[in-house]
């Protein structure tokens, strides 16, 4: 399987089912005087996306996808991730 992170191309290791996904909710504390306090709901956290990765030359220069991916992460910028398969429809 195959994916791109913006214009960062890699092959995913393993299944589609290879990867964690954690997600989480965000409550406040609300104090109330002479009693406990009180949760409320603030909404939801970003989802968390765990999976291994290849970079492999046959596709892709591995040490400037890994130097696109760092600047990326400096840059602090939200890419679109999109996962496929090749057009021979094999993993």
């Amino acid at each position: 399987m195959f994916a791109a992170l913006g214009d960062i191309q890699f092959e995913v290791v393993g299944s589609p089912e290879g990867y964690e996904s954690a997600g989480a909710y965000d409550f406040a504390e609300q104090r109330v005087i002479e009693s406990k306090p009180h949760l409320q709901w603030v909404g939801d956290e970003l989802e968390r996306l765990n999976f291994e990765l290849t970079w492999h030359a046959s596709f892709t220069n591995p040490g400037a996808q890994l130097a696109l991916l760092r600047a990326t992460a400096v840059q602090h910028l939200a890419l679109p991730l999109v996962f496929g398969r090749d057009s021979a429809g094999s993993s």
